[in-house]
């Protein structure tokens, strides 16, 4: 059987593109693009399935040594499976010696995108993602982990419309050992960005709870609660200022609800919720959180994405 044609789209300014790496995957069009890296569109032409590559930033890398470690970090996190992980494939090397990771490609969409489209969510509507967020990020922090990088671009969206957070694992690998206080090693994305990295403060799952803290805010306001675009300026606001109650905001929120916002918000980690599951239940005693077990099997994505 041969293997489909990849959709012409315009080029990524890669020399990656169109390239079969590690003798299995053919690369194509670049998906996205961020501080950590490249993600593109990639056909496994072994298993003939669409799959996603992504590839650190050369400049952190610097060395082969890194290159090296960030193989053996990627390989050892690939033994970790969740049904709302978005789980990592494979890993190798690239032509120019550059590292990539393999994860499946999700043609549903992501949060970012879904946060966009409409200005102000109820607490009952964040059932669609929230209740699964929390048991996957408390899956991850089970195993001794921080995803560092908690944000709505790294929530997708499956066939089934299930949420999956993605991007675990490539944060780990890339500054497992960042040095306490230096905020250009910091992982995350300034606005989902804990306070408690600035002056040396370790960075735990209370870290991640509070990016989660975040997203809800912006889902139930339209807004985050510090939005500042210097990563220093939005760190120290946050340090200085607790964030403004919803209900100040116009938010129709309960003051339980309010409540439970504001604490996975505290600037003190020790102040948040023991885990992720915890705030949801403070904050939707109903939500139906997941047992756990693999969702519903979805059909098969072959013909390529539109």
């Amino acid at each position: 059987m041969s293997s489909p044609t990849i959709p012409r789209r315009p080029a990524p300014t890669d020399g990656w593109s169109g390239l079969v790496i590690d003798g299995r995957y053919r690369i194509g069009r670049l998906l996205g693009e961020g501080g950590m890296g490249e993600a593109y569109l990639a056909r496994d032409l072994r298993l003939e399935r669409w799959v996603v590559v992504k590839r650190p930033h050369a400049s952190l890398l610097a060395d082969a040594s890194e290159r090296l470690r960030f193989l053996r970090e990627i390989r050892s996190l690939t033994r970790l499976e969740h049904p709302y992980v978005l789980k990592i494939l494979d890993a190798g090397a690239g032509p120019d010696g550059c590292p990539f990771a393999v994860m499946p490609y999700l043609p549903g969409g992501n949060l970012r995108d879904v946060l966009a489209s409409r200005a102000r969510w109820s607490v009952r509507d964040l059932r669609v993602w929230l209740p699964a967020m929390a048991c996957a990020l408390d899956y991850v922090h089970g195993h001794g982990y921080v995803h560092g990088d908690v944000k709505p671009a790294n929530v997708l969206f499956d066939e089934s419309g299930n949420a999956i957070l993605s991007d675990f694992g490539l944060v780990h690998a890339l500054a497992p050992d960042a040095p306490d206080g230096e905020l250009e090693a910091t992982p995350g994305s300034p606005a989902y960005m804990g306070p408690e990295v600035i002056g040396g403060g370790a960075i735990g799952p209370a870290y991640d709870q509070y990016a989660l803290g975040v997203m809800i805010h912006e889902a139930l306001a339209g807004e985050r609660p510090f939005d500042d675009t210097s990563v220093v300026a939005c760190l120290l606001h946050k340090r200085a200022s607790p964030p403004r109650p919803l209900r100040d905001l116009g938010v129709h929120v309960t003051a339980a609800e309010e409540a439970a916002v504001l604490r996975a918000l505290a600037r003190d980690p020790a102040a948040r919720f023991p885990r992720c599951a915890s705030f949801v239940r403070a904050l939707d005693p109903e939500a139906p959180l997941p047992s756990c077990l693999p969702p519903p099997a979805a059909t098969p994505d072959v013909s390529g994405p539109a």
